[in-house]
């Protein structure tokens, strides 16, 4: 008679310093938690662009960027460039995501689309955010 230990796949062996032997069975992939609502989900963005390795910058893809960006940290205010192919300058480096400007003022990472903001003649500041949403 053969036991479930006997008949466990087995994927390696090891030898402790004492001379004795463990036997490691294969792992069993753990079930999804109950209620946790998750199934598995597959990718559903679309593949980055690239050009000469390059990821395209963020801003490319709106139909209209803003000129420039604008941020009060720490009290003072940042100013950042759009540049035509939708990069951003800030501090004299240039950068292809709005995040990455953000840390470039703030020294830490930072979600680049809330963090900037953008002048609306007429309407004050906007956050960059709303120019992804209104599926611009």
């Amino acid at each position: 008679m053969t036991t479930k230990k006997q008949n466990a796949t087995v994927k390696k062996a090891s030898k402790s310093a004492d001379g004795k032997t463990w036997v490691i069975p294969e792992a069993k992939p753990k079930p999804a938690k109950k209620g946790s609502g998750k199934k598995a989900q597959v990718a559903t963005k679309t593949p980055v662009e690239k050009k000469n390795g390059k990821r395209t910058p963020a801003l490319a893809s709106l139909k209209v960027a803003p000129k420039e960006l604008v941020v009060t940290y720490k009290g003072t205010e940042h100013k950042a460039k759009v540049n035509e192919d939708g990069t951003i300058t800030v501090n004299n480096k240039t950068f292809n995501s709005p995040s990455r400007a953000g840390k470039e003022v703030t020294g830490r990472e930072v979600d680049g689309w809330t963090f900037w903001s953008y002048e609306v003649p007429g309407n004050g500041l906007k956050k960059l955010n709303m120019l992804r949403k209104v599926g611009n």
